[in-house]
């Protein structure tokens, strides 16, 4: 999850850097086996990223990240107290 929000950073962004339609549609395939093997909605993302759909594209992954780290962690902590 770090490597496809690494592809998204704001240095990227702001010279129109992010992944091109090939490796985009690889990137959705990963994310979409992400969200399944956590439990978590799928989300539709665009099949092409432009600067239009772009931030809400970051908005979307930040989300997801969010939610399987606070997954992982109670997770952890469960373990912990066992």
């Amino acid at each position: 999850m770090n490597h496809i929000l690494l592809q998204f950073r704001t240095k990227f962004l702001s010279r129109s850097l992010w992944p091109d339609a090939h490796k985009w549609a690889n990137t959705q395939d990963l994310l979409k086996k992400i969200m399944s093997e956590n439990q978590i909605e799928l989300v539709d993302f665009p099949t092409v990223i432009t600067d239009e759909n772009v931030r809400q594209v970051k908005q979307q992954l930040l989300s997801i990240y969010k939610l399987v780290y606070h997954k992982a962690r109670l997770e952890q902590r469960i373990l912990e107290h066992k």
